[in-house]
């Protein structure tokens, strides 16, 4: 009885933090770039920044922090206007 509640509960708890992207490292944005998947109907949202100690990452973010984050800004301080 008890595994019956625990299996949704566990379902809604995994995708709530599947939609999420974790976050990047600290930099300097330098790009930004979005992609379509027709198959899935979705959108990835991604952002290059150039860290401190000069090496370049691509991740990706929420569409949120990616309209928040212009070129040139501080990542991520630019997502917390």
């Amino acid at each position: 009885m008890r595994y019956r509640f625990a299996v949704p509960v566990l379902a809604v708890l995994l995708g709530l933090t599947a939609c999420e992207p974790a976050p990047g490292p600290a930099g300097r944005v330098i790009g930004k770039e979005t992609a379509y998947r027709p198959a899935t109907k979705t959108r990835d949202w991604t952002l290059t920044v150039r860290t401190v100690d000069g090496r370049t990452v691509r991740f990706e973010v929420s569409p949120g922090a990616y309209d928040a984050c212009p070129r040139g800004s501080a990542y991520p301080a630019c997502t917390h206007r």
